[in-house]
């Protein structure tokens, strides 16, 4: 049996192995897994993402990150400002 980690790869198991780790609940003597399978569907396949915007091998700039920060100015000054009142403190009680 092959599974796919996304931290270690292709993992290659037998049967007891899979079971082994895969069997995790224990519902009146009958042993229960979980499992994610995830499939394309015919229509992924047609996609066609040349000349669009939203296309999944364009590079993110720095345009994008300024418009995220710019969204969320008011949570990024309070983050600064907590940093620069930890730093402040900080120079106080540990010297």
């Amino acid at each position: 049996m092959t599974i796919a980690d996304p931290a270690k790869g292709l993992i290659t198991l037998d049967r007891e192995q899979f079971l082994q780790n895969w069997l995790s609940t224990n519902d009146n003597g009958l042993m229960k897994g979980t499992i994610l399978l995830l499939e394309p569907t015919p229509t992924f396949k047609e996609l066609d993402y040349e000349g669009r915007n939203d296309s999944p091998n364009k590079k993110i700039g720095w345009e994008h990150l300024f418009a995220y920060v710019k969204q969320h100015r008011r949570y990024l000054f309070q983050i600064i400002l907590g940093f620069l009142i930890a730093g402040v403190l900080r120079v106080f009680f540990l010297t």
